[in-house]
């Protein structure tokens, strides 16, 4: 006999705009990375962004643009 306990876990998604902190300028194009996951998205033309499918919990993003430190 084989046993076996399944788990639901509730997913959701990490969203947002990336823009320039200074003058707001629109950054398209721009990669956002949750570090703990190697899982990321890239900004579309009105800077948005999208990562579906994520786990509930606490995330480090990293992004990174051509031309920023």
């Amino acid at each position: 006999m084989l046993v076996s306990t399944l788990f639901a876990q509730s997913a959701g998604k990490i969203s947002g705009r990336v823009i320039d902190a200074e003058t707001g300028t629109p950054l398209p194009g721009a990669n956002v990375i949750v570090a703990e996951l190697e899982t990321g998205s890239a900004t579309d033309l009105e800077r948005n962004f999208a990562i579906r499918l994520i786990y509930l919990g606490k995330y480090t993003l990293k992004i990174s643009y051509i031309g920023y430190a």
